[in-house]
């Protein structure tokens, strides 16, 4: 039998991709928010939440450990994989101290068909006292998402403290480009045009009329979960889409993070992104979104600069009335000054429609050639908080 304590210090930033670093969502008989705990081989183990380095920290008894089983083990990870790219770099960074003999960093990959393959990346001999622990990885071919573990499977004690996962920051030099799409309506076109043009978007969705079919041109669920696999960041954009603002704090908690939990469990995703519904937030509406997410966006218009706020991102939201050449001069402005532009598009069509959220197939697909052709770095929304703002 042994012990497997784990303390965080930072609170979850921008850059870190660990969701819930400091273990304070959680209550005293469950599982920290965004964490699972991993047994195998006969081992299990019984989890406490106790006074951490820093905070909180979990504290993890386990038992079983038979040293004739090669693969056995405890794994204290996240709940929902992370989406990634092949050839994407990864630094990881925690503090261990203790008695085992080994502690392991390993990586779950995820395929595009779901099946599973594992990196050991590496292994650690802690001490006394704490030691830091630094390494970096590259996303092999085929993978499409990953989990990190902290694996032990020998007996003794051991202490984690302070994990991140992080990549290296985006300079922008010929600016920065997203490509987002809202409300989950209307969309069918884009996937195509998407994988022609060879990017990767954020699409903020709304898992109440997906998973109930309230309309016809409602994006169908095998249409959200084939655009997680490929590799398209999903966000949250309030289960309902009613107005924020006006919410009671029930409410306003489901349409938050209620809705977060559902749509990490309909993809089986890390949702990191939120877009507040008709741009509206306050105060309480944007703390609710920041225990639970690493940024917002609105639809103030404008371009994010390094110091912009993670949860007032800006945007230009596209309408049917602008022309090509309106929207280019945009992503001129944020070539120009080295910025980054989020484009912001709803329902899109083989022609106009005349509804003010509309957009033509066509034009999209020429303004994301027009953005590969000017060299600008064409990103995920929670690619550009992590990597460009921070």
């Amino acid at each position: 039998m042994f012990l497997v304590t784990f303390t965080f210090g930072q609170a979850f930033a921008g850059a870190n991709l660990i969701q819930n670093g400091t273990l304070q969502l959680s209550s005293p008989s469950k599982m920290p928010y965004e964490w699972k705990l991993g047994e195998w081989a006969g081992m299990t183990g019984t989890h406490e939440i106790i006074p951490g380095k820093s905070g909180k920290a979990i504290q993890i008894t386990v038992s079983g450990s038979d040293e004739t089983v090669a693969d056995r083990g405890v794994a204290f990870q996240q709940l929902h994989p992370t989406t990634v790219h092949q050839g994407e770099v990864y630094h990881y960074r925690d503090y261990i101290k203790g008695t085992v003999a080994k502690v392991y960093l390993d990586v779950e990959f995820l395929r595009f068909d779901g099946s599973k393959f594992y990196r050991g990346i590496t292994y650690s001999k802690p001490y006394g006292e704490w030691m830091r622990v630094d390494d970096t990885f590259t996303v092999p071919p085929g993978a499409v998402a990953m989990t990190v573990l902290r694996v032990v499977k020998d007996n003794g004690v051991i202490a984690f403290d302070n994990i991140s996962l992080w990549q290296d920051a985006i300079k922008c030099e010929k600016g920065c480009v997203s490509f987002a799409f809202d409300d989950s309506r209307g969309q069918q076109l884009v996937p195509r045009i998407l994988h022609d043009t060879g990017i990767y978007a954020t699409f903020y969705v709304n898992p109440v009329p997906i998973t109930e079919k309230w309309e016809p041109i409602v994006m169908p669920l095998s249409t959200l979960r084939y655009l997680a696999r490929y590799g398209h960041e999903i966000a949250n954009h309030s289960a309902t889409h009613l107005h924020p603002k006006l919410l009671p704090p029930d409410v306003l908690h489901n349409e938050v993070v209620w809705s977060k939990h559902r749509i990490e469990n309909l993809v089986n995703r890390s949702v990191l992104s939120f877009a507040y519904p008709y741009g509206e937030s306050d105060a309480t509406v944007i703390a609710k979104v920041k225990r639970f997410h690493s940024s917002a966006r609105g639809v103030e218009v404008g371009q994010n600069a390094i110091n912009t706020d993670d949860y007032n991102l800006k945007t230009l939201v596209v309408t049917e009335s602008m022309s090509v050449a309106e929207v280019k001069a945009y992503i001129d402005e944020a070539s120009n000054t080295g910025k980054w532009l989020i484009l912001s598009f709803h329902t899109i069509s083989r022609a106009k429609t005349g509804a003010v959220w509309n957009y033509r197939a066509a034009d999209l697909r020429a303004l994301i050639l027009y953005a590969k052709e000017k060299q600008t770095h064409i990103i995920t929304v929670s690619d550009g908080v992590a990597r460009f703002l921070k």
